[in-house]
C-alpha cells in the first residue's frame, strides 16, 4: 500500500485502516527543506508508528545525490 500526502481520504486502494499491514511514506525535502528536518520528521513519523504496538517494523532509507553515485 501507498500513501502519499492525503491520498488516503481520496481513494479507497490507498487508505490506511484498521486493517493495513503494510504501508510506504515517502518523505521528500526540497528547499528550504534540509536533509536535518527531513530526518527528525522521520523519526517523528517513526516514534508515533512505533507507539502502534509491539509488531511494528519500520525501516528507513535516505536517498540523495551522494547515495546515487
Amino acid at each position: 500500500m501507498t500513501c502519499r500526502r492525503w491520498n488516503w481520504r481520496q481513494g479507497r486502494r490507498t487508505q490506511l485502516r484498521d486493517e493495513t499491514s503494510s504501508a510506504l511514506f515517502i518523505r521528500d525535502a526540497l528547499d528550504p527543506f534540509s536533509t536535518e528536518a527531513l530526518q527528525a520528521s522521520v523519526e517523528e513519523l517513526a516514534t508515533h508508528l512505533a507507539g502502534l504496538g509491539p509488531d511494528i517494523s519500520i525501516t528507513d532509507h535516505l536517498i540523495n545525490k551522494a547515495t546515487l553515485t
